[in-house]
C-alpha cells in the first residue's frame, strides 16, 4: 500500500504531486506483476486506485473535476494528467530552497521521517542547476532569503521567478530604504514630520 496523497482537511498534502504519482505508478506496476498474465489492471481499475489513494481531502478536491465522473471510460494517462492540473504545483526554486533550509525536525518526528521529508523537499531544489550563476552567489541569494529578518523583504524575494543575487540585493535594499524614508517622514510617534 502507499501513503494517501492528501488525507486531512486544513493541511497541505504531505508530499508533492509529482513524487506521489511516481509512487502510485510503482505500486501499480508491482500490482500488475502479481496478476495472472491475461489479467492485467485496466485503466478503469488504475483510475479507481488513484481515487482511493488520493485520501479524503484529495478525493473531495478532485471529484469536482469533470473527468472524475468518467473514471470508467478515461485512460489512466488522461486521468493522471487531469489530476495533475488540480494537484500539481509549478516549482518555485527559491521557495523550494527556503522550505528546505528552514525545515526543522518536529517534536516526536523520527530522524528517518525527518530525513524523508528533507529528501522530498530537496527534490525541488535542483542543487545541480544554478542557472549559470556562481555557486557562491547562488548560496548567498538563498541565505539572504532564509535569514532576512524583514518579512516584507522575504515575501518579495520568495515571489521572484529566478535566483539572482544582484536583483535580490537591489530589491531588498529598495524596500529597506523605502521603510527608512517612510519612518523618517512619519516619525516614530506616527505624526507627520515636515
Amino acid at each position: 500500500s502507499i501513503e494517501k496523497f492528501w488525507p486531512h482537511a486544513g493541511e497541505k498534502p504531505p508530499i508533492k504531486w509529482d513524487h506521489w504519482i511516481d509512487t502510485l505508478h510503482g505500486f501499480l506496476t508491482l500490482t500488475n506483476c502479481n496478476q495472472p498474465l491475461n489479467s492485467k489492471l485496466t485503466d478503469a481499475q488504475k483510475n479507481e486506485f488513484l481515487l482511493l489513494f488520493l485520501g479524503t481531502e484529495g478525493f473531495k478536491t478532485f471529484r469536482n473535476h469533470p473527468i472524475s465522473s468518467q473514471k470508467a471510460t478515461t485512460t489512466f494517462a488522461n486521468f493522471c494528467a487531469a489530476a495533475k492540473t488540480v494537484f500539481g504545483r509549478p516549482t518555485n526554486t527559491i521557495q523550494a530552497h527556503y522550505d528546505f533550509i528552514t525545515r526543522k525536525q518536529q517534536n516526536g518526528e523520527s530522524i528517518q521521517d525527518y530525513l524523508l521529508s528533507l529528501r522530498s523537499l530537496m527534490a525541488d531544489c535542483d542543487f545541480n542547476n544554478h542557472a549559470g550563476i556562481p555557486i557562491e552567489d547562488f548560496h548567498l541569494a538563498i541565505q539572504l532569503v532564509s535569514g532576512c529578518s524583514d518579512k516584507e523583504i522575504r515575501h518579495k524575494l520568495l515571489s521572484q521567478e529566478a535566483i539572482d543575487l544582484t536583483a535580490f540585493t537591489r530589491l531588498a535594499e529598495a524596500i529597506e530604504t523605502s521603510a527608512k524614508i517612510s519612518a523618517h517622514i512619519v516619525g516614530d510617534d506616527g505624526v507627520h514630520v515636515a
